[in-house]
Protein backbone atom coordinates (compact mmCIF):
# COMPACT_ATOMS: atom_id res chain seq x y z
CA UNK A 1 0.00 0.00 0.00
CA UNK A 2 1.22 3.51 -0.83
CA UNK A 3 2.16 5.49 2.30
CA UNK A 4 3.58 8.86 3.32
CA UNK A 5 3.29 10.67 0.00
CA UNK A 6 1.51 13.82 -1.15
CA UNK A 7 -1.34 13.40 -3.64
CA UNK A 8 -2.77 16.42 -5.44
CA UNK A 9 -6.08 15.60 -7.13
CA UNK A 10 -7.39 17.59 -10.09
CA UNK A 11 -10.90 16.08 -10.38
CA UNK A 12 -13.82 16.89 -12.64
CA UNK A 13 -16.25 17.63 -9.79
CA UNK A 14 -16.11 19.49 -6.49
CA UNK A 15 -15.84 17.58 -3.23
CA UNK A 16 -19.44 18.35 -2.23
CA UNK A 17 -20.86 17.02 -5.52
CA UNK A 18 -22.63 13.63 -5.50
CA UNK A 19 -19.93 11.14 -4.66
CA UNK A 20 -18.16 9.58 -7.60
CA UNK A 21 -14.83 7.95 -8.30
CA UNK A 22 -12.88 11.12 -7.45
CA UNK A 23 -14.00 11.44 -3.84
CA UNK A 24 -13.82 7.70 -3.18
CA UNK A 25 -10.20 7.42 -4.31
CA UNK A 26 -9.08 10.64 -2.63
CA UNK A 27 -10.64 9.70 0.71
CA UNK A 28 -9.01 6.25 0.70
CA UNK A 29 -5.57 7.47 -0.24
CA UNK A 30 -5.82 9.95 2.64
CA UNK A 31 -5.74 7.08 5.15
CA UNK A 32 -1.99 6.72 4.62
CA UNK A 33 -1.01 9.86 2.68
CA UNK A 34 -1.56 13.59 2.62
CA UNK A 35 -4.18 14.41 -0.02
CA UNK A 36 -4.98 17.79 -1.55
CA UNK A 37 -8.28 17.92 -3.44
CA UNK A 38 -8.40 20.90 -5.81
CA UNK A 39 -11.98 21.90 -6.42
CA UNK A 40 -12.39 23.00 -10.02
CA UNK A 41 -12.50 26.77 -10.67
CA UNK A 42 -15.49 28.09 -12.61
CA UNK A 43 -15.10 30.33 -15.63
CA UNK A 44 -15.88 33.98 -14.96
CA UNK A 45 -18.54 34.04 -17.68
CA UNK A 46 -20.40 31.22 -15.93
CA UNK A 47 -20.22 33.06 -12.63
CA UNK A 48 -21.66 36.19 -14.22
CA UNK A 49 -24.69 34.17 -15.31
CA UNK A 50 -25.03 32.58 -11.87
CA UNK A 51 -24.70 35.17 -9.08
CA UNK A 52 -25.25 32.60 -6.33
CA UNK A 53 -22.45 30.44 -7.68
CA UNK A 54 -20.26 33.56 -7.85
CA UNK A 55 -20.93 34.38 -4.20
CA UNK A 56 -20.38 30.79 -3.08
CA UNK A 57 -17.12 30.46 -5.00
CA UNK A 58 -15.71 33.74 -3.67
CA UNK A 59 -16.60 32.87 -0.08
CA UNK A 60 -14.83 29.56 -0.48
CA UNK A 61 -11.84 31.18 -2.16
CA UNK A 62 -11.50 33.67 0.69
CA UNK A 63 -11.80 30.83 3.16
CA UNK A 64 -8.92 29.18 1.34
CA UNK A 65 -9.35 25.56 2.30
CA UNK A 66 -11.46 23.06 4.19
CA UNK A 67 -10.23 20.02 6.07
CA UNK A 68 -12.23 16.86 5.40
CA UNK A 69 -10.02 14.84 7.73
CA UNK A 70 -6.50 15.34 9.18
CA UNK A 71 -4.91 14.11 5.93
CA UNK A 72 -7.36 15.43 3.31
CA UNK A 73 -7.75 19.12 2.51
CA UNK A 74 -9.99 20.71 -0.12
CA UNK A 75 -8.70 23.89 -1.72
CA UNK A 76 -10.83 26.46 -3.53
CA UNK A 77 -8.91 28.17 -6.34
CA UNK A 78 -10.02 31.52 -7.80
CA UNK A 79 -12.32 31.64 -10.84
CA UNK A 80 -10.52 31.02 -14.12
CA UNK A 81 -10.54 32.97 -17.36
CA UNK A 82 -13.28 32.01 -19.81
CA UNK A 83 -13.00 30.10 -23.10
CA UNK A 84 -10.07 27.91 -22.06
CA UNK A 85 -11.68 24.98 -23.83
CA UNK A 86 -11.57 26.91 -27.09
CA UNK A 87 -8.25 28.78 -26.80
CA UNK A 88 -4.96 27.10 -25.88
CA UNK A 89 -3.35 30.36 -24.73
CA UNK A 90 -6.12 31.04 -22.23
CA UNK A 91 -5.81 27.45 -21.07
CA UNK A 92 -2.07 27.90 -20.57
CA UNK A 93 -2.62 31.10 -18.58
CA UNK A 94 -5.22 29.39 -16.37
CA UNK A 95 -2.80 26.56 -15.65
CA UNK A 96 -0.08 29.03 -14.65
CA UNK A 97 -2.53 30.81 -12.35
CA UNK A 98 -3.41 27.48 -10.74
CA UNK A 99 0.28 26.56 -10.48
CA UNK A 100 1.16 29.75 -8.59
CA UNK A 101 -1.90 29.29 -6.39
CA UNK A 102 -0.68 25.79 -5.46
CA UNK A 103 2.90 26.96 -4.86
CA UNK A 104 1.73 29.81 -2.64
CA UNK A 105 -1.09 28.15 -0.67
CA UNK A 106 -0.42 24.39 -0.78
CA UNK A 107 3.39 24.57 -0.71
CA UNK A 108 3.89 20.97 -1.82
CA UNK A 109 6.75 19.10 -0.15
CA UNK A 110 7.96 15.52 -0.24
CA UNK A 111 7.24 12.89 -2.85
CA UNK A 112 4.48 14.33 -5.03
CA UNK A 113 1.92 12.28 -6.98
CA UNK A 114 -0.33 14.23 -9.34
CA UNK A 115 -3.74 12.68 -9.98
CA UNK A 116 -5.25 14.31 -13.07
CA UNK A 117 -8.74 13.62 -14.39
CA UNK A 118 -8.96 16.68 -16.61
CA UNK A 119 -6.65 16.81 -19.68
CA UNK A 120 -6.84 20.61 -19.55
CA UNK A 121 -4.45 20.38 -16.55
CA UNK A 122 -1.76 18.65 -18.63
CA UNK A 123 0.90 21.37 -18.12
CA UNK A 124 0.88 21.04 -14.34
CA UNK A 125 2.92 17.84 -14.55
CA UNK A 126 5.81 19.93 -15.92
CA UNK A 127 5.29 22.92 -13.66
CA UNK A 128 4.97 20.97 -10.40
CA UNK A 129 7.54 18.29 -11.32
CA UNK A 130 5.95 15.36 -9.48
CA UNK A 131 7.55 11.99 -8.88
CA UNK A 132 4.54 10.37 -10.59
CA UNK A 133 1.76 11.73 -12.80
CA UNK A 134 -1.40 9.65 -13.02
CA UNK A 135 -4.05 10.30 -15.65
CA UNK A 136 -7.32 8.77 -14.47
CA UNK A 137 -9.94 8.70 -17.22
CA UNK A 138 -13.41 8.10 -15.73
CA UNK A 139 -15.66 8.66 -18.76
CA UNK A 140 -15.79 9.35 -22.46
CA UNK A 141 -16.14 13.10 -23.08
CA UNK A 142 -18.10 14.09 -26.17
CA UNK A 143 -18.80 17.73 -27.11
CA UNK A 144 -21.86 17.53 -29.29
CA UNK A 145 -22.09 20.05 -32.14
CA UNK A 146 -18.70 21.58 -31.29
CA UNK A 147 -16.02 20.03 -33.43
CA UNK A 148 -13.34 22.55 -32.46
CA UNK A 149 -13.77 21.95 -28.75
CA UNK A 150 -13.71 18.19 -29.34
CA UNK A 151 -10.48 18.41 -31.36
CA UNK A 152 -8.77 20.46 -28.64
CA UNK A 153 -9.91 18.04 -25.94
CA UNK A 154 -8.74 15.00 -27.93
CA UNK A 155 -5.33 16.61 -28.54
CA UNK A 156 -4.87 17.41 -24.85
CA UNK A 157 -5.96 13.91 -23.87
CA UNK A 158 -3.26 12.44 -26.13
CA UNK A 159 -0.74 14.83 -24.59
CA UNK A 160 -1.58 13.89 -21.00
CA UNK A 161 -1.58 10.20 -21.90
CA UNK A 162 1.86 10.40 -23.45
CA UNK A 163 3.26 12.52 -20.65
CA UNK A 164 1.84 10.62 -17.66
CA UNK A 165 3.71 7.95 -15.77
CA UNK A 166 0.69 5.67 -16.01
CA UNK A 167 -3.03 5.92 -16.76
CA UNK A 168 -6.17 4.24 -15.43
CA UNK A 169 -9.46 3.65 -17.24
CA UNK A 170 -12.92 2.65 -16.03
CA UNK A 171 -13.93 0.77 -19.19
CA UNK A 172 -12.39 -1.59 -21.71
CA UNK A 173 -13.39 0.76 -24.53
CA UNK A 174 -11.46 3.65 -22.97
CA UNK A 175 -8.52 1.36 -22.19
CA UNK A 176 -8.29 0.20 -25.80
CA UNK A 177 -8.33 3.80 -27.02
CA UNK A 178 -5.75 4.90 -24.44
CA UNK A 179 -3.28 2.19 -25.41
CA UNK A 180 -2.93 3.81 -28.81
CA UNK A 181 -0.95 6.59 -27.11
CA UNK A 182 0.57 4.92 -24.06
CA UNK A 183 1.69 1.43 -23.04
CA UNK A 184 1.27 2.11 -19.31
CA UNK A 185 -2.53 1.86 -19.25
CA UNK A 186 -4.55 -0.16 -16.75
CA UNK A 187 -8.20 -1.15 -16.32
CA UNK A 188 -9.50 -0.08 -12.91
CA UNK A 189 -13.31 0.27 -12.93
CA UNK A 190 -15.53 1.81 -10.28
CA UNK A 191 -16.27 0.10 -6.98
CA UNK A 192 -18.50 0.26 -3.93
CA UNK A 193 -18.10 1.53 -0.37
CA UNK A 194 -19.05 -1.69 1.42
CA UNK A 195 -18.82 -0.25 4.93
CA UNK A 196 -21.08 2.67 4.05
CA UNK A 197 -23.72 0.58 2.32
CA UNK A 198 -23.72 -2.27 4.81
CA UNK A 199 -25.32 -0.33 7.63
CA UNK A 200 -26.77 -1.76 10.82
CA UNK A 201 -30.00 0.15 10.21
CA UNK A 202 -31.61 1.81 7.20
CA UNK A 203 -33.97 4.62 8.01
CA UNK A 204 -36.92 5.31 5.74
CA UNK A 205 -36.35 8.58 3.83
CA UNK A 206 -39.01 11.16 4.55
CA UNK A 207 -39.86 11.46 0.82
CA UNK A 208 -40.67 7.74 0.65
CA UNK A 209 -42.64 7.24 3.86
CA UNK A 210 -46.00 7.55 2.16
CA UNK A 211 -45.13 5.41 -0.86
CA UNK A 212 -46.91 2.08 -1.14
CA UNK A 213 -46.59 -0.79 -3.58
CA UNK A 214 -43.70 -1.61 -5.88
CA UNK A 215 -40.87 0.92 -6.14
CA UNK A 216 -38.49 1.08 -9.09
CA UNK A 217 -35.52 3.32 -8.37
CA UNK A 218 -32.67 5.13 -10.09
CA UNK A 219 -29.72 6.72 -8.26
CA UNK A 220 -27.45 9.26 -9.93
CA UNK A 221 -27.58 12.46 -11.93
CA UNK A 222 -30.58 12.76 -14.23
CA UNK A 223 -28.89 13.97 -17.42
CA UNK A 224 -28.74 13.24 -21.14
CA UNK A 225 -27.69 9.65 -20.43
CA UNK A 226 -31.18 8.75 -19.18
CA UNK A 227 -33.40 7.27 -21.89
CA UNK A 228 -36.62 9.21 -21.29
CA UNK A 229 -38.42 7.33 -24.07
CA UNK A 230 -37.59 4.04 -22.36
CA UNK A 231 -38.79 5.37 -19.00
CA UNK A 232 -42.10 6.54 -20.48
CA UNK A 233 -42.60 3.18 -22.17
CA UNK A 234 -41.91 1.42 -18.88
CA UNK A 235 -44.49 3.51 -17.04
CA UNK A 236 -47.03 2.80 -19.77
CA UNK A 237 -46.55 -0.96 -19.75
CA UNK A 238 -45.97 -1.60 -16.05
CA UNK A 239 -48.85 -0.39 -13.91
CA UNK A 240 -49.01 0.02 -10.15
CA UNK A 241 -45.33 0.91 -9.75
CA UNK A 242 -43.68 4.08 -8.52
CA UNK A 243 -40.51 5.30 -10.22
CA UNK A 244 -38.15 7.24 -7.94
CA UNK A 245 -35.13 9.25 -9.16
CA UNK A 246 -32.53 10.09 -6.51
CA UNK A 247 -29.97 12.69 -7.55
CA UNK A 248 -29.57 16.13 -9.12
CA UNK A 249 -31.51 16.94 -12.29
CA UNK A 250 -29.41 18.38 -15.13
CA UNK A 251 -31.64 17.67 -18.12
CA UNK A 252 -35.22 18.35 -19.16
CA UNK A 253 -37.57 15.90 -17.50
CA UNK A 254 -40.20 16.42 -20.21
CA UNK A 255 -43.32 14.34 -19.57
CA UNK A 256 -41.91 12.78 -16.41
CA UNK A 257 -42.02 15.94 -14.30
CA UNK A 258 -45.79 15.83 -13.68
CA UNK A 259 -46.32 12.10 -13.98
CA UNK A 260 -48.33 10.80 -10.97
CA UNK A 261 -46.09 7.73 -10.62
CA UNK A 262 -42.74 9.52 -10.86
CA UNK A 263 -40.88 11.16 -8.00
CA UNK A 264 -37.74 13.31 -8.22
CA UNK A 265 -36.21 13.64 -4.75
CA UNK A 266 -33.21 15.67 -5.91
CA UNK A 267 -29.62 15.65 -4.67
CA UNK A 268 -29.00 13.82 -1.42
CA UNK A 269 -26.02 13.44 0.88
CA UNK A 270 -23.93 10.38 0.16
CA UNK A 271 -24.70 8.95 3.60
CA UNK A 272 -28.43 8.97 2.74
CA UNK A 273 -28.15 7.00 -0.51
CA UNK A 274 -28.19 3.49 1.07
CA UNK A 275 -31.50 4.29 2.77
CA UNK A 276 -33.11 5.14 -0.58
CA UNK A 277 -31.74 2.07 -2.37
CA UNK A 278 -32.89 -0.12 0.52
CA UNK A 279 -36.49 0.94 -0.23
CA UNK A 280 -36.25 -0.03 -3.91
CA UNK A 281 -37.83 -3.28 -5.05
CA UNK A 282 -35.89 -3.10 -8.30
CA UNK A 283 -32.99 -0.80 -9.21
CA UNK A 284 -32.60 0.52 -12.75
CA UNK A 285 -29.83 1.69 -15.07
CA UNK A 286 -32.00 3.10 -17.92
CA UNK A 287 -29.22 4.60 -20.05
CA UNK A 288 -29.26 5.40 -23.73
CA UNK A 289 -26.70 3.53 -25.80
CA UNK A 290 -24.42 6.06 -27.50
CA UNK A 291 -20.79 7.20 -27.81
CA UNK A 292 -20.71 8.29 -24.18
CA UNK A 293 -22.47 5.40 -22.47
CA UNK A 294 -20.65 2.60 -24.30
CA UNK A 295 -17.68 3.56 -22.10
CA UNK A 296 -19.66 4.01 -18.86
CA UNK A 297 -19.11 1.79 -15.83
CA UNK A 298 -21.97 2.97 -13.57
CA UNK A 299 -20.88 3.79 -10.02
CA UNK A 300 -24.39 2.90 -8.89
CA UNK A 301 -24.14 -0.70 -10.17
CA UNK A 302 -22.30 -2.19 -7.20
CA UNK A 303 -24.15 0.10 -4.79
CA UNK A 304 -27.35 -1.63 -5.93
CA UNK A 305 -25.82 -5.09 -5.78
CA UNK A 306 -24.26 -4.76 -2.31
CA UNK A 307 -27.79 -4.32 -0.96
CA UNK A 308 -28.92 -7.40 -2.87
CA UNK A 309 -31.30 -5.51 -5.13
CA UNK A 310 -32.37 -6.90 -8.52
CA UNK A 311 -30.83 -4.67 -11.19
CA UNK A 312 -32.09 -4.06 -14.71
CA UNK A 313 -29.82 -2.30 -17.17
CA UNK A 314 -29.79 -1.41 -20.81
CA UNK A 315 -27.11 -3.20 -22.81
CA UNK A 316 -24.05 -1.27 -21.62
CA UNK A 317 -20.81 -3.04 -22.62
CA UNK A 318 -19.31 -2.67 -19.13
CA UNK A 319 -22.40 -4.23 -17.51
CA UNK A 320 -22.40 -7.35 -19.72
CA UNK A 321 -19.70 -8.98 -17.58
CA UNK A 322 -22.27 -9.11 -14.76
CA UNK A 323 -25.04 -10.75 -16.79
CA UNK A 324 -25.27 -13.56 -14.20
CA UNK A 325 -26.51 -11.08 -11.57
CA UNK A 326 -27.91 -8.21 -13.66
CA UNK A 327 -30.95 -8.36 -15.94
CA UNK A 328 -29.80 -6.84 -19.24
CA UNK A 329 -32.22 -5.59 -21.89
CA UNK A 330 -31.41 -4.91 -25.54
CA UNK A 331 -34.77 -3.23 -26.31
CA UNK A 332 -37.48 -1.35 -24.49
CA UNK A 333 -39.80 -4.35 -24.80
CA UNK A 334 -37.20 -6.59 -23.19
CA UNK A 335 -36.59 -3.98 -20.47
CA UNK A 336 -40.25 -4.29 -19.48
CA UNK A 337 -40.09 -8.09 -19.53
CA UNK A 338 -37.03 -7.98 -17.32
CA UNK A 339 -38.91 -5.86 -14.77
CA UNK A 340 -41.58 -8.54 -14.45
CA UNK A 341 -38.90 -11.21 -14.33
CA UNK A 342 -37.01 -9.40 -11.58
CA UNK A 343 -40.14 -8.86 -9.51
CA UNK A 344 -41.13 -12.52 -9.78
CA UNK A 345 -37.75 -14.14 -9.30
CA UNK A 346 -35.88 -12.67 -6.36
CA UNK A 347 -34.97 -15.59 -4.12
CA UNK A 348 -32.38 -15.68 -1.37
CA UNK A 349 -29.73 -17.39 -3.49
CA UNK A 350 -29.91 -14.67 -6.16
CA UNK A 351 -29.67 -12.00 -3.48
CA UNK A 352 -26.61 -13.62 -1.90
CA UNK A 353 -24.93 -13.92 -5.29
CA UNK A 354 -25.41 -10.20 -6.00
CA UNK A 355 -23.89 -9.26 -2.66
CA UNK A 356 -20.94 -11.57 -3.28
CA UNK A 357 -20.22 -9.94 -6.64
CA UNK A 358 -20.30 -6.47 -5.08
CA UNK A 359 -17.98 -7.56 -2.26
CA UNK A 360 -15.39 -8.50 -4.88
CA UNK A 361 -15.63 -5.01 -6.37
CA UNK A 362 -14.98 -2.76 -3.37
CA UNK A 363 -13.11 0.54 -3.51
CA UNK A 364 -10.52 -1.06 -1.22
CA UNK A 365 -9.90 -3.67 -3.90
CA UNK A 366 -9.51 -0.91 -6.48
CA UNK A 367 -6.98 0.91 -4.25
CA UNK A 368 -4.97 -2.29 -3.91
CA UNK A 369 -4.77 -2.68 -7.67
CA UNK A 370 -3.87 0.99 -8.21
CA UNK A 371 -1.19 0.80 -5.53
CA UNK A 372 0.29 -2.33 -7.11
CA UNK A 373 0.53 -0.49 -10.44
CA UNK A 374 2.12 2.63 -8.91
CA UNK A 375 4.61 1.02 -6.54
CA UNK A 376 7.29 0.17 -9.16
CA UNK A 377 7.53 3.86 -10.11
CA UNK A 378 8.16 4.97 -6.52
CA UNK A 379 11.46 3.10 -6.27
Amino acid sequence: MIKDHLFIFFPLVDWDAPWQRYQHLASRFSKNNRVVYMNSPIAITYLMRNPLALLKKWIRFLKGKSEVNPNLTCYFPPPCLPFERLNKWINLLNQYILFFYIKFFVKPKGTLILWINDPYKYLLRKLLRPKITVYDCPDAIVFRNNGRKQRIYDQLKKRILRGSTLSFFTSQALLKEGRKDSANCFYVPNGVDIRRFRQAQYGVPEEMRELRGTILGVVGTFDERIDIGLVNYLLEKVEDVMLVFVGPVEAKTDSLANHPRVMFVGKKEYREIPCFINRFDVALVPYRINKVTIAVYPVKLHEYLILGKPVISTDLPEVRQFSDVVFIATSKEEFVRQVFRALGNDGGSQRRRRIEVAENNSWEERIRKISKCIQPYLK
